[in-house]
């Protein structure tokens, strides 16, 4: 058998750990499940190292016997949102003592995804590591499509395997779909507004007989949606540029996704950026974060306030900074199609919204940032960007059941549409 291919964006060929010079740590809010391999190992090391043992023997828990597998043998109970083998220099107890290879594997992958399709290998990253987002968001030819060498990464587990001859055309045709996908937010000379509005239309179009599990499926249809993308990029254009900047609608839909995100995150840098974008009270405890979606008004502050805040912040980022933004928006989108499958959702229009979401509220995060001004050079934009970009996919992205509750509410909101979706993404 010939040796797979070997795929990857050019960014994480860069990739290596900063260890404790992280802005953060992702051992932070991570759940570690540990192998039947990775729980003998470290048992192994642990009986040798007092420094471990204790740890070991307080937080390795055995998953219930009747829920327990091959790959899903044990886990780190942790009792708050930090991994116990940390050090007091943030730093990892089972690899400073015991080395990389008693690692669970989880922790040993991260911030890589290895996927499987057919006898191709593909490696991707995701943008909730700080050091993955900065080289994807600001690293020369970041998302270009380069071969990656055996050694790159300690352990090559593919956690997600392609059905290449499966039998429903939605899963069969991931390679066509996505490449269709990454062809237009290849396309040069047209704004990322515009690439996101046309790839949500076509998945608008195409869902009534594409779709996960579909029985109504006509391929000659779907050629004809792909065929026409080119004729539809205007009419597009037009429905952007008749898009007002920063509507009410569309800031108050992006602040109170925020805002329920907060409510229910203990992420330290998450919360010390966005609540003071959103509360007048940056100190106010969960509970009452949680009351303004129970008719308490006061908790936040008002739309009208961010909503000329943010028409304000976005003339500027536009004016300054623009092609700057657009290189973020399309990097981090290129990031997304090749590590999220679109076959991970029902359908190709919620991946499509998923991803907008991400991105209108990255967007979102950055430029109501208080650091952000006037006065802002190209490297501090750079660095907003990756924090903003970073603490978006760690903590939305990384929370399914959250981003399916944003879906549902956009859908609420009116906002599920091709128009709503532009009018996010210009605030």
């Amino acid at each position: 058998m010939s040796s797979p291919e070997r795929i990857t964006l050019r960014y994480f060929t860069q990739f290596k750990c900063v260890g404790g010079a992280c802005r953060e740590n992702c051992c932070t809010g991570l759940k570690v499940q540990l192998s039947e391999e990775n729980h003998r190992r470290l048992a192994e090391r642990s009986a040798k190292l007092p420094q471990l043992k204790v740890l070991f023997d307080e937080t390795v828990k055995l998953e219930p016997e009747a829920e327990r597998s091959e790959r899903r043998y044990a886990r780190i109970a942790a009792s708050g949102p930090e991994c116990p083998f940390l050090d007091e220099a943030r730093l990892c107890h089972i690899h400073t003592h015991a080395g990389e290879d008693a690692l669970a594997d989880p922790c040993s992958l991260f911030p890589r995804t290895i996927a499987q399709v057919g006898n191709r290998l593909e490696l991707s990253a995701t943008l909730a590591c700080p050091e993955a987002a900065r080289l994807c968001l600001t690293s020369e030819g970041a998302v270009d499509s380069v071969e990656w060498a055996p050694g790159l990464v300690a352990r090559e587990i593919v956690v997600r395997s392609h059905e290449v001859g499966s039998a429903d055309p939605y899963v069969a045709l991931l390679d066509d779909v996505r490449q269709v996908c990454l062809d237009v937010l290849f396309l040069e000379g047209l704004p990322m507004v515009t690439k996101l509005v046309v790839l949500l239309e076509l998945a608008v179009q195409v869902e009534p007989f594409f779709h996960r599990g579909t029985t109504t499926f006509s391929g000659e249809a779907l050629q004809a949606a792909v065929d026409g993308l080119g004729a539809r990029i205007e009419q597009v254009q037009g429905l952007v540029a008749r898009t007002p900047r920063s509507s009410l609608k569309a800031v108050k839909a992006l602040a109170e996704m925020l805002l329920a995100r907060t409510g229910a995150c203990d992420n330290v840098r998450f919360n010390g950026l966005v609540r003071p974008m959103l509360l007048k009270d940056v100190a106010a405890p969960k509970d009452v974060v949680a009351a303004y979606f129970q008719g308490r008004p006061e908790v936040a502050k008002d739309p009208e306030v961010l909503r000329a805040v943010a028409e304000r912040r976005s003339e500027l980022l536009v004016r300054r900074f623009g092609p700057r933004v657009e290189q973020f928006l399309q990097r981090a989108a290129v990031n997304s199609v090749v590590k999220d499958w679109y076959t991970q959702q029902e359908t190709l229009a919620s991946s499509l919204r998923r991803l907008i979401v991400r991105l209108a509220l990255s967007r979102f995060v950055l430029l109501m940032d208080a650091r952000f001004g006037e006065e802002t050079q190209d490297a501090e934009l750079d660095e907003l960007a990756v924090e903003a970009f970073q603490i978006i996919a760690k903590n939305v992205e990384h929370v399914p059941a959250f981003m399916a509750l944003c879906e549902a509410y956009l859908k609420e909101q009116g906002l599920d549409s091709v128009e709503g979706a532009a009018a996010m993404l210009v605030v």
